[in-house]
């Protein structure tokens, strides 16, 4: 079983991998000698965080060297600061539910975003805006509809033909 401080230690690239360009989950997850077991719904959600910290398409092996877990400044999380945002949280995180973003599908930053090329971080920079008026004014405060095979690519699941 994992221990919170292992996932505190844990890298990108425990849980992702580079290949031709795209960031995706790796089919077996392995930390410390330990298998970790992810349904495709958890496969889902580790694709929706990774969609939200860093370039999915048109990606550099690089990105996969930061750590999993950051906190604002980008340096990694310490188990104290964890432990007091566990306190503030009442309900289990879902990163598919939680981060909201906008409806202007013909907007170049919003289909950036949706296609996994560029973050929202980044699009709020190009844009000279902070991520909150992204969201919130841009935005306006609804939700990115990621397309459904970046993050099927990104949570490495093979699509089923029926």
């Amino acid at each position: 079983m994992l221990r919170i401080q292992d996932i505190l230690d844990m890298q990108l690239s425990d849980l992702y991998f580079w290949e031709d360009g795209s960031i995706k989950l790796l089919p077996e997850l392995m930390y410390a000698g330990e298998t970790i077991e992810l349904d495709e719904n958890g496969r889902r959600e580790l694709a929706w965080y990774a969609l939200q910290r860093i370039a999915v398409c048109q990606a550099q092996e690089e990105a996969l060297d930061d750590w999993l877990c950051v906190n604002k400044q980008g340096k990694q999380l310490q188990l104290q600061a964890y432990r007091k945002m566990l306190e503030r949280t009442s309900a289990e995180l879902g990163f598919g539910e939680n981060y909201n973003v906008g409806y202007l599908h013909s907007l170049y930053g919003y289909l950036a975003i949706g296609c996994g090329r560029k973050t929202i971080d980044e699009t709020a920079k190009e844009y000279r805006v902070a991520r909150y008026y992204l969201l919130n004014r841009i935005f306006k405060g609804r939700k990115i509809q990621y397309l459904e095979d970046v993050i099927q690519q990104v949570a490495n699941i093979e699509e089923t033909q029926e």
